[in-house]
């Protein structure tokens, strides 16, 4: 089965210092670090700190979740401080635009831009993953593949619940091997979105797993950002990849 695990940006407002120890209290085997607060892009001295901290903890860095967004520029600094980090791999966003509404000019545009991003990361040695998320180019299957195209073979994708079950099932079956990690919640998408237990999600969450097999899964954003709803989403968790 998969690998428990969790996102740094979860509790951005505790310190680097305080997450690891969240993850270690409650079985987490690595933590995939956000670049917003916890590591910020360019701060090498900090991610190399982060880095050594984590591994001395007994915890794996599993990921770089940088906002880095296809279409900017300046990734190498990005891979810079993966690497510092002690990761190889690099989470980054689509263009801000649901795929649905993107014409193929946009995509061919976007894959260009994808393409060079993926030459700067083979040569840092790292792997380029897509957030996959509403909102963005690479918010279904179909997304992913119009991105990736030739310049981007190696590209992969996370891979996050945004639909019903049916689809989400049929997403992940389309997607396949190109999901390198899972973000791992439970979420009501209603006006406002509401954050829920995990438990509450768990048949769906059986499935899911069954389907995704041997990747991480990483939580995220548990409601009301509370450490103990954390806790109970963490013995689900552990539960479904029967840790």
């Amino acid at each position: 089965m998969g690998i428990c695990g969790m996102v740094s940006v979860t509790f951005r407002q505790k310190s680097a210092e305080e997450v690891v120890a969240l993850a270690v209290r409650y079985g987490m085997r690595g933590i995939e670090w956000g670049g917003d607060v916890h590591v910020p892009c360019g701060g090498l001295a900090r991610a190399r700190e982060v880095g050594e901290m984590t591994r001395g903890s007994g915890l794996e860095t599993f990921s770089y979740g940088s906002y880095f967004r296809v279409g900017d520029e300046g990734f190498s600094a990005v891979a810079d401080t993966a690497l510092e980090l002690g990761c190889r791999i690099v989470r980054i966003w689509a263009p801000a635009k649901a795929s649905a509404q993107c014409s193929e000019k946009e995509f061919a545009r976007a894959a260009e831009a994808l393409a060079a991003v993926c030459e700067t990361a083979r040569r840092s040695h790292v792997l380029v993953c897509l957030e996959f998320h509403n909102g963005t180019m690479n918010d279904c299957a179909e997304g992913f593949y119009k991105l990736r195209g030739a310049g981007a073979a190696d590209l992969k994708t996370y891979w996050q619940p945004l639909y019903l079950l049916r689809r989400n099932l049929q997403e992940i079956a389309a997607l396949n091997t190109n999901i390198e990690n899972v973000h791992v919640y439970h979420w009501i998408y209603s006006d406002p979105v509401q954050r829920r237990l995990l438990e509450e999600a768990e048949d769906d969450w059986k499935e899911y797993a069954a389907l995704l097999g041997a990747k991480k899964f990483l939580l995220e954003f548990c409601k009301d950002d509370a450490e103990e709803n954390f806790a109970r989403d963490a013995r689900t968790l552990h539960k479904l990849l029967g840790e």
